[in-house]
C-alpha cells in the first residue's frame, strides 16, 4: 500500500469517525423528549421546537459554514464544531428553564453544521473524483450505525441517571475524537508531503483567480444558487430531514404515551425502528450506496 492509499484510508476511518460521535450529540434528544415535557409541563407543540430550533441552527450552519469551511480548512472546522456541540450539550444539562433548552439547543444545531461540510471536503481533496463514493458511503454507514444506537443508549442513562446526562455522557467521546482528528489529519494530500495523481478544475485556476474567489463571497453563493441540479439535491435533501425529524421528535413520544404503564421499560422499547440504516451494496464503478428502511 502505497503512502496516499494509507492516508486515503486514514482520512475516510478518522473522519467517519468523528462524525459518528457527531450524532452522539445531535439525535440524543429524541429519548428525552418526554422527560423534559414532563418536567415543565409542556404541550406537544412546545416541546416540537427542539426539533425546530435544532434543525433552523442546523440550516443557518450549513449556509454559512460550507464558506468558512473553505476559508479556513476542513479540519479546524470540524473539530471546532465537536467542541463547541459538546459545550451547547453540556449548557442544555444544566438548564433551569425550558427557554435555556432550546437556547442551547439551536447553538448545537448551528455547531453541528461544521461537521458534514467538513467531511465533504475532505473527501473532495483526498479522493479523485470518481473515487469519492467509497468514503462517503463509508462515512454514511457510520453515522446512521450511530443514529440506531444513541437513542437506545440514551434510554439506559435515563433510567440511570436521568435525562440531563444524556447532555453529558454521550458527547465526552465527541471532543476527544475532535482532538484526536485534528492532531492526525491534514486538509490536502501536499500537506502531507503527497503529490495528486488527479487534477480538478481548481488547479486550474491562477493564484489570483482562488484569492478573488475566496474573498469573493457572494459569487461563491450565487454559483451554488444558480445551477438547478444543486437546488434540487438541497430541496431532496430537505425534505428527508423533515421525515427524519419528524420520526425522531413524535415517534418516541407517542410510544413512551402509548406504554404509559411500563414508561421506563418503553424507554428500550421505542427504539425498535432505529434498527435500520445499513443496507449496503456494491453498484456500478465501485462506489458504495447506503440504503435505509425505517422499522417500526
Amino acid at each position: 500500500m502505497n503512502k496516499l492509499k494509507k492516508w486515503q484510508l486514514g482520512v475516510t476511518l478518522l473522519t467517519s469517525i468523528a462524525y459518528f460521535f457527531y450524532y452522539f450529540g445531535r439525535y440524543s434528544y429524541a429519548a428525552t423528549i418526554p422527560f423534559i415535557q414532563a418536567e415543565w409541563n409542556l404541550t406537544n407543540t412546545a416541546v416540537g421546537l427542539m426539533a425546530t430550533v435544532l434543525t433552523l441552527g442546523y440550516a443557518i450552519g450549513q449556509f454559512i459554514n460550507g464558506y468558512l469551511i473553505d476559508q479556513f480548512g476542513p479540519r479546524k472546522m470540524l473539530t471546532l464544531g465537536g467542541i463547541l456541540s459538546t459545550v451547547a450539550n453540556f449548557f442544555v444539562s444544566i438548564a433551569s428553564t425550558f427557554g435555556m433548552v432550546l437556547t442551547g439547543w439551536f447553538a448545537n444545531g448551528y455547531f453541528q453544521a461544521f461537521g458534514y461540510g467538513s467531511c465533504c471536503k475532505l473527501y473532495t481533496n483526498w479522493f479523485p473524483p470518481d473515487g469519492r463514493g467509497k468514503p462517503l458511503g463509508f462515512n454514511e454507514a457510520l453515522q446512521s450505525f450511530s443514529s440506531t444506537i444513541i437513542v437506545p443508549l440514551s434510554a439506559v442513562i435515563i433510567v440511570t441517571w436521568g435525562w440531563r446526562w444524556v447532555y453529558i455522557i454521550p458527547v465526552l467521546p465527541l471532543t476527544l475524537v475532535s482532538l484526536v482528528f485534528y492532531k492526525l489529519i491534514r486538509n490536502h494530500p501536499a500537506d502531507a508531503g503527497i503529490q495528486r495523481f488527479w487534477v480538478t478544475d481548481n488547479d486550474l485556476l491562477t493564484p489570483e483567480d482562488k484569492k478573488l474567489g475566496a474573498s469573493d463571497w457572494k459569487a461563491a453563493y450565487k454559483y451554488a444558487l444558480s445551477d438547478w441540479r444543486m437546488v434540487a439535491s438541497y430541496v431532496s435533501y430537505g425534505g428527508s430531514q423533515f421525515a427524519r425529524f419528524a420520526i425522531y421528535t413524535w415517534v418516541p413520544l407517542y410510544i413512551f404515551n402509548l406504554t404509559h404503564p411500563a414508561r421506563y421499560k418503553s424507554r428500550l422499547i421505542l427504539l425498535r425502528y432505529h434498527l435500520d440504516h445499513l443496507i449496503m451494496f456494491k453498484h456500478g464503478g465501485g462506489d458504495l450506496i447506503v440504503g435505509e428502511i425505517v422499522l417500526f
